[in-house]
């Protein structure tokens, strides 16, 4: 029916008509009418393929885990590298060779990178594509990567030395997806912690009743204080239990293979109730000479979602790639919020 109202229309007539006057043979003269009609009617269809196809590209993108996208954020970073003169290796398109640089001032639209000495820059580096490397922090936990792709824009000298600009990255990425942000945070942030023992189930799995935990095997609140949060990431969990609870370490390391943990952070400015509930396994035992505390590694492998008004809880695997995004993201918020403060980053 459509291809019927297309063909009888009075401009596709005329514009056929034409095709007949120039001394065309018929059977081209056709191929071309119904092509022109052939793509009249796919071009809207295509065009509406190619917008969800954008908007489901930009979908993953927002809730890309490693990534980010906030300008100011990306701003922030970018301040934290200009105090540290933080060196910047540059990767022109595919070569495996790098070039050192330095970040020497950014703004809302641009960064300024000094180049190393021995290197001349010339006309030929404008629009080349860029892929860029660097960290902020210092140390084996405190050091950020990150990685973005920028282009070349504009160049010149400053006291003897070439600066090249680029445009502000629209997203950085962290470095190293399985590289979780790992912090000492300051009991400060901390409101609670709890620690159960889960026993595997092979037939009806973890339990998913809270009431049936029983007492905590350590607490730490306002009042007491048997567990100690040494060091913490998306991905899982360095705890320090009393020796008073922990009396013989490889009988606990068999008994706890996997725990249960609750913990409740202090609100962040865009999230005001940080509390979790964790499956995590025992990884590590660390030979620490403390006179207190034994010191356990936990992996994050499953996260728990109470339902409302009820003491029932749902598990969901979490993926060991991933992490839990929505600690890693408290966690990034504090790494600024605490070594702004310090003036260290």
């Amino acid at each position: 029916m459509m291809i019927y109202i297309i063909s009888n229309n009075y401009i596709l007539n005329q514009v056929k008509r034409s095709f007949e006057g120039s001394g065309l043979n018929s059977d081209v003269i056709n191929f071309f009418y119904y092509f022109i009609i052939f793509c009249i009617l796919f071009s809207p269809i295509l065009f509406l393929i190619h917008l969800y196809v954008k908007r489901r590209e930009s979908r993953y993108d927002s809730n890309e885990f490693g990534s980010i996208s906030d300008k100011e954020t990306i701003k922030n970073i970018f301040d934290f590298a200009l105090i540290q003169r933080s060196r910047f290796d540059i990767s022109i398109r595919r070569s495996d060779s790098m070039i050192y640089a330095t970040l020497v001032d950014y703004d809302d639209e641009f960064i300024y990178l000094e180049m190393p000495s021995y290197l001349k820059i010339s006309k030929v580096w404008f629009k080349k594509n860029l892929s860029c490397f660097f960290k902020i922090g210092s140390g084996k936990l405190n050091a950020i990567f990150y990685n973005f792709k920028s282009i070349v824009v504009d160049y010149y000298v400053d006291k003897g030395s070439y600066i090249i600009k680029l445009k502000l990255p629209e997203k950085l990425y962290l470095g190293q997806k399985r590289r979780f942000l790992r912090i000492e945070i300051p009991s400060k942030y901390i409101k609670s912690i709890k620690l159960w023992s889960a026993s595997l189930d092979k037939y009806a799995g973890f339990s998913k009743d809270i009431s049936e935990w029983g007492v905590p095997l350590g607490l730490y609140d306002e009042r007491k204080r048997s567990i100690f949060l040494k060091d913490i990431s998306g991905g899982g969990i360095k705890l320090g239990i009393k020796k008073k609870i922990v009396s013989d370490v490889v009988k606990f390391k068999r008994d706890n293979e996997y725990i249960f943990l609750y913990l409740h952070l202090n609100p962040t400015y865009t999230n005001s109730n940080m509390f979790f509930y964790f499956i995590c396994k025992l990884k590590n035992v660390y030979q620490v000479d403390d006179p207190e505390f034994y010191f356990f590694g936990f992996q994050f492998v499953a996260e728990g979602k109470v339902k409302a008004n009820s003491t029932q809880i749902e598990w969901k695997e979490i993926p060991l790639e991933q992490g839990c995004e929505s600690l890693g993201n408290w966690l990034f918020e504090k790494y600024l919020e605490i070594y702004r403060q310090k003036g260290t980053v």
